[in-house]
C-alpha cells in the first residue's frame, strides 16, 4: 500500500485511486457481462417446449455455472476496488483505519493500544520471494480491522528495518521472525484460503463441464432408441478440431434449426445447400443430431476432462500439506499481545 505522507506528526497510506477505479470498471465490466451473457444465452419458449428437458437442463446449469465464475470474479474485482486507508497520528497516538467495498467503507479508529504489533512474513512465487511489513490488530480477524501489508521489499533485511522503524514510531512490539507465531498464522490463512480457492475452481470447472456432457449422453441415448430420420439442409459450417454444421429441417409442416460436430473427413463432404440426414425426437423435434455426428465423442471427453478436474482438486485438497488450524485466542492473546514476542528496538 502505498505510503502517501510521512512526518514527525503523521503516517498516512493510501491504496492507489488509479488502480480503485481501474478494478472498479473492470467490475463493472464483468457484471454487464454476466446480464449480456443469460440474456442472449437464456433458452426461448420454442426451446423449452421443443427440446427434451434433459438437454434444456444441462444448457441452463453450464450457463448458470458460467455467470456464476464471471460473477465472483466481478465481487471480488468490486471488493478490490473498495478504500484501504490508513491514518496514523503519530502525536495524540491515535489511527483511522478503513477497508471495505466502496460506497460501503467506514471508518475505524482508536489509541495505538489497538496495535499488537508490527511483524515481517515471506510471500514466495515461483520466480521470486518477496517480504511484506504488516500491522497486525490485537481483535485480530475482526473483518473492519484485517491485518494490512504496508509495504513490500525484495530484501528481508531491509523489510526488517523499516518493521523496526514503524514500530520505534508507533510505540508497539516488533515481529521480525518469520516463524514466529503471528506471521506463521497469518501464512498459514494465506494457505487455507488458497486451498478453498483451489476446492471451489475445481467444483465450478468440473461441475460445469458435468452439466455440458451428461445431459449430451441422455440426448444420444434418447435419439438412438427412439428418433426418426429425415433429411435436413446444410445452411452454415463452423471449423475447429471437428467441423460443426448448421442445418435446417422439416417435421409436420414446421422448420427446425440445428447444428451438431462431424469428423473432418465428412466436414469436408458437406457443403453449405448440401443434403444430410438428421435423427429427431418426434415428442422434441427441436433435438437433434446428424446421422454420422461425434456429438458423444464430445460428450465423453468432456465427462472425463470434468471428472478429471475434479479428481485433481480432490487430490490437491486432500495430498497437499495440511496447516495447522488458526490458534484460538489464549490467555496472552486476551490480554492483547496476540503472539507478537517483539519488543521496541
Amino acid at each position: 500500500m502505498p505510503l502517501i505522507r510521512s512526518d514527525a506528526s503523521q503516517i498516512v497510506y493510501r491504496r492507489p485511486l488509479g488502480m480503485r477505479i481501474f478494478k472498479g470498471v473492470l467490475s463493472l465490466f464483468f457484471g454487464v457481462l454476466v446480464i449480456g451473457l443469460l440474456l442472449g444465452l437464456w433458452p426461448d419458449g420454442q426451446s423449452f417446449q421443443n427440446r427434451l428437458p434433459a438437454e434444456v437442463l444441462g444448457r441452463l446449469a453450464s450457463l448458470l455455472l458460467i455467470a456464476l465464475m464471471i460473477f465472483g470474479l466481478a465481487g471480488y474485482l468490486f471488493y478490490s476496488a473498495g478504500p484501504v486507508d490508513l491514518d496514523l497520528d503519530l502525536t495524540a497516538h491515535t489511527y483511522r483505519f478503513r477497508r471495505g467495498f466502496p460506497f460501503l467503507a467506514h471508518w475505524v479508529s482508536g489509541p495505538f493500544d489497538d496495535i499488537a504489533c508490527v511483524y515481517v512474513i515471506a510471500v514466495q512465487s515461483r520466480a521470486f520471494t518477496t517480504y511484506q511489513t504488516v500491522l497486525g490488530w490485537k481483535n485480530y480477524g475482526d473483518a473492519a480491522r484485517e491485518d494490512v501489508a504496508l509495504a513490500s521489499h525484495g530484501s528481508l533485511e531491509a523489510t526488517q528495518a523499516q518493521a523496526r522503524a514503524m514500530a520505534w514510531d508507533m510505540g508497539v512490539p516488533v515481529e521480525e521472525d518469520l516463524e514466529a507465531e503471528r506471521s506463521a498464522r497469518s501464512r498459514r490463512q494465506s494457505q487455507q484460503r488458497s486451498r478453498l480457492l483451489l476446492m471451489l475452481s475445481s467444483c465450478c470447472l468440473g461441475g460445469m463441464c458435468l452439466a455440458l456432457s451428461l445431459p449430451r449422453l441422455y440426448v444420444t441415448h434418447a435419439l438412438n432408441s427412439q428418433g426418426q430420420t429425415t433429411l435436413a439442409t446444410v445452411v452454415g459450417r463452423q471449423i475447429g478440431q471437428s467441423g460443426r454444421i448448421h442445418y435446417l429441417y422439416r417435421v409436420h409442416g414446421k422448420t427446425y434449426r440445428g447444428a451438431d460436430y462431424v469428423t473432418a473427413s465428412d466436414y469436408k463432404t458437406l457443403p453449405v445447400g448440401a443434403p444430410v440426414q438428421v435423427t429427431y425426437l418426434p415428442s422434441y423435434p427441436l433435438t437433434s443430431r446428424i446421422a454420422r455426428s461425434n456429438t458423444a465423442y464430445h460428450a465423453y471427453f468432456t465427462l472425463f476432462m470434468g471428472l478429471g478436474i475434479l479428481l485433481i482438486g480432490l487430490l490437491r485438497l486432500l495430498l497437499s500439506p495440511h496447516p495447522r488450524p488458526l490458534l484460538e485466542p489464549s490467555e496472552k492473546q486476551r490480554r492483547g499481545d496476540e503472539g507478537c514476542r517483539g519488543t521496541r528496538e
